[in-house]
Parts: C-alpha cells; structure tokens; sequence
C-alpha cells in the first residue's frame, strides 16, 4: 500500500481513504442523476461532466496530463508556440484518459484551450469561438465537404488578416460523428493533405503502443489527435520545429502511460530515474 500512496502522492492511508469515499459518494449521486428521467438529458450529460472534469478517469491522476502523479510529465513537456489558435473538443469518454493527447496539445501550446462537450460553459465557449469574427475558425474534420489547409489560408488572408483558429475533435471516429452536429452546419471545416509527410513518415501512429487502430494509417488515415494537429500545424505554417515538438511529448506521453500499465517504454524518453522514482 506504501507504493500506491507514493505514486499517487498522497500524505497517508486516512486521505487516501477519505478521498475514495467522498469520490463514491459523488459518483453514486450522478448515478441518481442519470436514472432521473425528470432531468433533461443536456443537464445529466452537464453535470456528468462536472463529475469527470472533477476526478477523471481515476481518482489521483494529475489534472492536465491526466498520468498518475508519479509519472506526471507536465514539467517535462516542451513548449511550442505555433500563430495558429489551436482548441482541443474532447467527447466525454475520452476525458482523463491516461493514452489520450488531447490533453499533451493543451499542454503544450500556450494559449490553447481544452474543453469537454457536454459541460455548458465549454459548449458555450466552442460557439463563442466559431463565430468570433477575429480569427478564420474551421473544424478538423476529414470529410468530403472539408477544405484543403491551402485553401483556409486564402479564406483566413481575405476575412481575417490571416488569423486562424482549429477546432479539434477529440474522440473516436464513431463519437466523432455523433459530436459533428454539434456544430452549426456552415462551420468551414479543414483536412490533412493526403501525401502529408508527418502522416505518411510512418505506417503506425505513435500512440499504437498504448492505443490500437485498425488497418495501418496510410490506409485508414487513422491518427491520434496531437498527431493530426501536428501535421495540420506544418501544412498551414511549415514550421518543421513545432511539428517535431509535438510529436516528442507525444513519444513521452506514450511511455508513461505504458510505464504506468506496467509494461516496458517504447521511445526511451523516461530516465532510469524517473523509472526508479515510479
């Protein structure tokens, strides 16, 4: 028990236990929440994500990596500043998991936003942002109707001087769809260039190691969230630094998340101290 209250970084076991149970308690209450069909189903899927905003996935993992606080890679994250507004829209399942890298592009980028759908202060702040005049705001969404990044630069240099804003969807492809309605219908969205070189550089995503795709991604086109931002980044700013920079803490992200399943590192971006440590 000493080595989980060490890695959870909690004082001794009576704070463990007294946040586990107030966590049970919160949880049963949503339980009740969700059962009431007196309450519309906007203000459940509300107040359920108050309770993940709250304690994630687990009950002691850090609030913006979302690893427990023992392998917390925040400190460690390199910073990257790309012109481009980057805001990270992330479906309640995917919330506080410990393999997502949504939370690694809000680590990373200052000025960038994560929000959860389904919380009505982040709904409200994502239609806040689709029709803020300031900046060329389009999802990143790979569809038929979606634009080429090309193409946004030319609609950004005629509207707004340049200035654009990417909406990324965070979620599996099946919740992704659900959340497209969402958005109002004449939201510009964008999509990676087939040849992308940082989608075409390897046949697996990066986070494949603690996250499975089906078919390879040249194929399916299938990569994590960071991984689209990152070439959607280089394709609008050519900036190769940026790219590079996301896609080290991506390699991060992974081994400490597989660290913290208990399995070997894969990219060798942990020490041996950091290893000892945990």
């Amino acid at each position: 028990m000493s080595r989980v209250l060490a890695m959870n970084k909690v004082g001794s076991q009576d704070e463990y236990n007294a946040k586990s149970d107030q966590r049970a308690a919160e949880r049963e209450e949503i339980a009740r929440v969700l059962a009431d069909r007196s309450i519309d189903g906007e203000e459940k899927m509300h107040q359920y994500c108050q309770y993940l905003m709250k304690y994630s996935k687990s009950l002691f993992t850090c609030p913006n990596c979302w690893l427990l606080p023992g392998l917390c890679i925040c400190e460690r994250v390199q910073r990257c500043e790309p012109r481009t507004k980057v805001v990270v829209h992330v479906h309640h399942k995917e919330w506080g998991k410990s393999s997502n890298t949504g939370s690694i592009a809000a680590l990373s980028i200052p000025g960038s936003e994560i929000l959860i759908k389904g919380y009505k202060p982040h709904d409200a702040r994502v239609h806040e942002m689709i029709e803020d005049q300031s900046h060329t705001t389009a999802i990143l969404w790979p569809g038929a109707d979606s634009i080429s990044c090309s193409e946004l630069k030319q609609i950004a240099d005629e509207r707004t001087k340049g200035r654009i804003a990417v909406i990324a969807v965070d979620a599996t492809w099946n919740n992704a769809m659900r959340m497209r309605s969402f958005y109002p219908d004449d939201t510009l969205q964008v999509k990676l260039a087939p040849d992308s070189p940082l989608i075409i550089a390897q046949r697996t995503s990066l986070l494949s190691p603690v996250r499975k795709y089906r078919g390879d991604k040249v194929k399916t086109g299938r990569v994590s969230t960071l991984e689209a931002i990152a070439a959607l980044l280089y394709e609008l700013e050519g900036d190769e630094e940026v790219a590079d920079t996301l896609l080290d803490n991506l390699r991060m992200k992974v081994d400490a998340c597989r660290v913290q399943r208990n399995k070997p590192s894969v990219y060798g971006t942990l020490s041996e101290e950091d290893l000892i440590q945990y």
